[in-house]
């Protein structure tokens, strides 16, 4: 499997009002984030203010669906992907936050992790975990590992990686080793001090300092820092924009 280039997207811009938003680590529904990354913010309760935004157009020719961007990632190289949940799709970013690469994926995918400089993991429907490497601007397909389990929420750190299938959390390494299962109920108690966050929310919402949902950010369900440019990328259900906004 291989990328598909594609030129140019659409953007438009607008101010919009300021706003708060806490654990910004959050990337999508039934998502297992990893609170250390050279991407995350070291504090998890940390407040970050944002002061406008921009927004970005991410549908591309031969998609069958308005987009649903259930994942943000990007590479230690700072290249942005994101996962179009509903048209079964990695995207790759320029910098202007512009699609210029796609690769298809045979069934819906779930999340999406870093691993190492341009590689990428993503979770699909199937108990598959699809490995990704962008390689001049394009996204080649690098291995597939087949597990037991339902693959929905992941997350590398140390060459682990931590899946969850909606009722537990399972320890991998990156071979597809299984060493260790734990219940959902039990991660907040036994891996907390090495800072991995469990979400299991139905709904996710940005407000302004007042309490009100932020203008143009409906159904959130992928929020992704970053931290070298100051800026909090958005991705929503049933939507063909993402959001930028510069963060403070």
């Amino acid at each position: 499997m291989s990328s598909r280039q594609y030129s140019p997207g659409n953007q438009t811009s607008g101010p919009t009002k300021s706003v708060q938003m806490s654990d910004p680590l959050s990337n999508s529904t039934h998502q297992l984030v990893q609170g250390y990354q050279t991407c995350a913010v070291n504090k998890p309760d940390q407040i970050l203010t944002v002061n406008n935004s921009r927004k970005y157009r991410v549908n591309i020719k031969g998609d069958k669906y308005i987009c649903s961007i259930s994942s943000i990632c990007e590479t230690a190289f700072k290249v942005l992907l994101i996962l179009d949940k509903e048209n079964c799709k990695v995207k790759l970013l320029d910098q202007t936050n512009k699609v210029v690469a796609h690769c298809d994926l045979p069934n819906e995918p779930w999340s999406m992790c870093n691993i190492d400089s341009n590689l990428v993991a993503v979770t699909v429907e199937n108990n598959h975990v699809h490995f990704i490497r962008v390689t001049k601007g394009q996204l080649i397909q690098d291995r597939i590992l087949k597990l037991k389990i339902k693959c929905i929420g992941i997350a590398h750190q140390h060459s682990n990686l931590y899946i969850t299938d909606g009722k537990a959390l399972y320890h991998y390494t990156l071979d597809a080793r299984l060493g260790r299962c734990i219940r959902l109920h039990e991660v907040i108690i036994q891996l907390a001090p090495r800072q991995i966050y469990v979400t299991n929310e139905s709904s996710k919402q940005l407000v302004d300092r007042g309490g009100r949902q932020n203008n143009g950010v409906i159904r959130p369900i992928a929020v992704y820092y970053r931290r070298h440019t100051g800026s909090i990328v958005v991705g929503m259900f049933e939507h063909n924009d993402i959001r930028v906004f510069n963060a403070q």
